[in-house]
């Protein structure tokens, strides 16, 4: 995480408690008015392994809605910046580039198809942790990388 996103949320931490965080509408707004304040601009985000919130009346507080990306769009206007999603719940990953291909903001990067998530490679060397673990089960992991 960038380190002055990470002093921010630790400020916010301090002084109103994670309890607020933990409700991803909060946070969103959050995250906006906070990236507001300072001129930033954002070069390569990853979503990893998003909670998935399987029932249907908790589908709200899904990490990736339509307010989401369109704040990542406000922040990644610089032309060739990324965004990264991964899950090892396909519902889930394609639920999350649904959002990003719906709003319009967003293309696919070469080498990436939306109709064979398992299929995309990991722009990183690195594993995650989870990505180790859902390997080591034999399950796929799902990706899409786009670019603004």
């Amino acid at each position: 995480m960038n380190g002055w996103i990470r002093s921010v949320m630790l400020q916010h931490e301090w002084i109103h408690g994670w309890k607020k965080l933990t409700d991803i509408t909060h946070f969103n707004s959050f995250l906006h008015s906070h990236l507001s304040l300072v001129w930033i601009e954002i070069y390569f985000l990853m979503i990893q392994f998003p909670d998935p919130h399987f029932k249907s009346k908790h589908r709200k507080r899904r990490v990736v809605n339509t307010d989401l990306v369109s704040c990542i769009a406000k922040f990644t206007s610089q032309i060739g910046s990324r965004v990264f999603l991964q899950s090892d719940i396909e519902e889930l990953q394609c639920d999350m580039v649904d959002h990003f291909e719906k709003s319009g903001y967003f293309d696919l990067v070469e080498g990436y198809d939306s109709a064979k998530l398992g299929e995309n490679v990991n722009p990183f060397e690195e594993k995650t942790e989870r990505e180790i673990a859902t390997y080591a089960k034999g399950l796929p992991v799902f990706r899409m990388l786009y670019r603004r």
